[in-house]
Order: structure tokens, then sequence, then C-alpha cells
């Protein structure tokens, strides 16, 4: 058994080495956070989240059509380019995944998109929580997650608390930092099939600033680092993206969240 999964590895990563996105456009499983496009309307900031492959802004992710094991929610998809092929168009935004449509694996919060310049639910709204305060998964966030490799899977989820348009670093809440990399090199291990809160029951603090945030979830056959950036070419896995919404906690006032949340509206 050790050896045919062996086999089995070593084949995959031959297939890997020799179809390369960076050398043209190929079939793969791609992000979907908007690069080279608004990502938050009302602030007028443009993502460069490392999605498109042909926006050689800040990179790509992208994981290989051969091996297909381990994914997000019921099923997984191929396209040949960033936001299921869309790039670097993002109207519309979120052409793979949007929140419970028959691919997407995230089953709390609910997720918005955008059309035009106005952002909406995708389905109904919904907060993961206020600033500032502890979300946990289960209760907070979840999502499905699936592990056929013949090896175990990593899990990392980046969240944007600055709202910048891009993922590294940290915000700063009273007392303590929120890092934009709040799960790192979860273990999913072989055969596994059912909710991250199954795996952990630790939380990660959420960002000082209300509104929302580009959020990336990726299943990978490696561990990447502790400052991942949200790039790479992986043998095997998936990413999704969504875009989450955070309440205001205490440290805001209720006028400046009002503010903010009639803009949204």
């Amino acid at each position: 058994m050790k050896r045919e999964r062996l086999a089995i590895v070593l084949s995959a990563l031959l297939i890997a080495l020799t179809v390369c996105p960076a050398d043209a456009q190929t079939l793969g499983e791609w992000g979907d956070a908007p690069e080279g496009a608004l990502c938050y309307p009302i602030m007028g900031v443009i993502g460069n989240f490392p999605t498109c492959l042909n926006v050689p802004t800040n990179g790509y992710i992208w994981h290989s059509p051969a091996t297909i094991w381990a994914f997000f929610g019921p099923s997984h998809d191929f396209e040949v380019e960033g936001n299921a092929g869309l790039c670097s168009l993002f109207n519309p935004y979120d052409a793979d995944e949007c929140w419970q449509d028959g691919d997407a694996g995230l089953l709390i919060p609910p997720a918005y998109t955008i059309v035009g310049n106005t952002v909406i639910p995708c389905v109904h709204d919904g907060y993961l929580g206020p600033t500032c305060t502890t979300a946990l998964w289960g209760p907070n966030i979840d999502i499905t997650v699936t592990n056929n490799m013949p090896v175990n899977g990593y899990v990392n989820v980046l969240m944007d608390w600055n709202q910048n348009g891009s993922w590294g670093g940290s915000s700063n809440c009273p007392g303590a930092p929120a890092p934009e990399h709040v799960l790192v090199n979860l273990v999913v291990p072989m055969g596994f099939t059912g909710p991250i809160s199954a795996l952990t029951t630790s939380g990660f603090l959420i960002g000082p600033h209300p509104g929302f945030v580009w959020t990336r979830f990726s299943i990978t056959e490696l561990p990447v680092s502790q400052d991942w950036d949200g790039t790479g070419s992986f043998e095997d896995g998936e990413t999704e993206d969504y875009l989450l919404h955070i309440e205001a906690g205490v440290a805001t006032t209720e006028k400046t969240w009002g503010s903010v949340k009639n803009l949204y509206r």
C-alpha cells in the first residue's frame, strides 16, 4: 500500500512539474478575489489579491488539475484563469463560488458579492462577528473540506482586516494584534470529510475595522509560510474566496458604525 501511494504521489508531482501556469494559460483551480478591480467599492480600493495569471501585479494561486483530491464543499471545477476564467474582468464577481450555490464549501457566515459598484448578499445578510472579538470555528465561521489525497492536507485562511486589497501583516485591536493569516497550516487528515470545526476548537481575533473583508480559504498538499500572502502553485487542492461582513465592536461608536452600515446597504 505504501509503495502504491508513493507511486501515485510521484506521478502527480511529475505532471505538476510539466504543466506550469507560468508558461501559458492552462486548466486548473484558481482564486476569485478581485485583482486589478474594485474590491471595496465605497472606499474606492482596488484589489491586488493574487488571483489572475494575466494581471501580473501580485502573482496568482493555482492548483493543478492532475489530481484534485482535496477540495472545499461538494465538488470542484477547473478554469483557464482566475474568477472562473473571467480575469481580468470582475463584472461579474464571484463567477466561481458565491455562497451555498452547489460548489461553495462555506457554511457560515453568509457571503457577499459586488454587482456594479454595490455590495450585495449572495443569499442573505449575516456577519462573521464584531470587530476585535474572537471568532470561533463552528459558532462564527465554518467550511466543509474533503481530503482524499494519500497524504495529510493543510488548510490556510487569510482575511484582509485593514481592507487595503491585499493579504499580509496584522491590524491592531486594543491590547493585541489581529494577524491576517488567521488559520495557519491546519492539518486535514487523509480520508477526512467534514467541517473545519471538527478539526479545531481554536479561534482568531477579528480585525478592528467594520465593513467587508475579502477572505481566502486554501487547502494544499504542502504547508505554507507564516507570512503567506495567498500566492502559489500547488499539485493538489482548491482555493475559495469570499467577501465577509464585519460588525462594529464596542470600541466603535454607533455613529461611526451607522455611517459605514448605510454606505454598504
